[in-house]
C-alpha cells in the first residue's frame, strides 16, 4: 500500500496529459511483460489443440449434444490445466471454435479460476482450511449450476 501512495505522491503535481502519454505506455509494457509469458503458453496449447486434436473429438466429448456429461467432463480438465487465467482463456476459446459448447467453456474458465492453486493457498493461509474447502465447493457447484442453465438456454 505504501508503494501505491508513493507513486501517487510522485506524480501528483504533473499535468494529466504528461501522465497519460508518459506513464500509461510504461505501465502497459510492465503488464504485458508480466502476463505475456502466460499468454504465449496459452497460444502454444491452443495451436497444439488445433493442430493435433481433431474437432470431431472435441465435439464428441465437449459438444452441446453431450449435455450435462460434457459439463462434468470439463470439470477435471479445467482443474488440471488451469495455470493462469490469461493463457487459459485462449485455450478455452480454441475449444469453443473447435466445437465445445458454451457451457463447457464457461465451466472451464470459471472452475479453473476457482481451483487455481495460488488462489487456494491465499485463502488457506488467510482464512483457513474450512474456508478453502467451502470456497472450492461453492464456486464449483454454482458454476456447474450456471452452466446447466446456460446449456438449457443456448
Amino acid at each position: 500500500m505504501e508503494c501505491m501512495e508513493d507513486a501517487e505522491r510522485m506524480h501528483q503535481g504533473e499535468p494529466l496529459l504528461k501522465r497519460v502519454f508518459a506513464y500509461v505506455p510504461l505501465h502497459v509494457r510492465e503488464i504485458a511483460l508480466d502476463i505475456g509469458k502466460y499468454m504465449m503458453v496459452g497460444l502454444f496449447f491452443g495451436a497444439f489443440l488445433k493442430a493435433f486434436i481433431p474437432a470431431d473429438t472435441v465435439v464428441g466429448y465437449l459438444g452441446r449434444e453431450k449435455g450435462f456429461l460434457a459439463i462434468l467432463t470439463a470439470l477435471p480438465i479445467s482443474v488440471v490445466i488451469e495455470a493462469c487465467s490469461e493463457g487459459f482463456a485462449i485455450i478455452a476459446g480454441q475449444l469453443y471454435v473447435m466445437g465445445a459448447s458454451l457451457s463447457v467453456v464457461f465451466v472451464m474458465t470459471m472452475v479453473g479460476v476457482t481451483t487455481d492453486l495460488t488462489e487456494m493457498l491465499v485463502v488457506w493461509s488467510r482464512i483457513g482450511k474450512r474456508a478453502t474447502v467451502a470456497h472450492v465447493l461453492t464456486g464449483t457447484v454454482l458454476t456447474v449450476l450456471a452452466a446447466t442453465i446456460l446449456l438449457a438456454f443456448t
